[in-house]
């Protein structure tokens, strides 16, 4: 959230342009958006790292492009520094686990960190440690 400038959002020390969901300047680092419980990743998720401190079941989703249209330069991040396995749920997308041919759901061990791509529409690639 933040000032609006001429279709744009200065957030953060970064702009965000609203019509494409894109980081166009400013603060390239990664926030973080603390969520602990149940999530679907949102526009402005993007360049973000989703941190987690769960204590129980988490599933994180990654919607469909037909609900969320996150452009193909859109990465992020999950930590989880929980105590559980994160479930990040690709129902509906095809999600590549990077360096393998093997789609669908994955599981995010506690202390893990992994990272996602998409590429086309609603093709993603995630990579990480702890993940399986």
């Amino acid at each position: 959230a933040g000032n609006y400038f001429n279709g744009q959002t200065w957030f953060n020390n970064g702009i965000f342009d609203n019509a494409t969901g894109r980081d166009i300047g400013g603060y390239k680092g990664s926030y973080l958006n603390a969520q602990n419980g149940n999530y679907t990743l949102a526009l402005t998720d993007n360049g973000l790292t989703i941190y987690s401190k769960n204590v129980g079941s988490q599933t994180i989703t990654v919607p469909t492009n037909a609900s969320v249209a996150f452009g193909t330069d859109a990465v992020i991040t999950i930590i989880n520094n929980g105590t559980t396995s994160i479930t990040i749920s690709t129902t509906g997308i095809t999600c590549y686990h990077a360096g393998t041919a093997n789609s669908g759901n994955r599981t995010l061990a506690a202390k893990g960190w992994a990272t996602l791509k998409k590429v086309e529409t609603d093709v993603w690639f995630i990579i990480g440690a702890g993940l399986s």
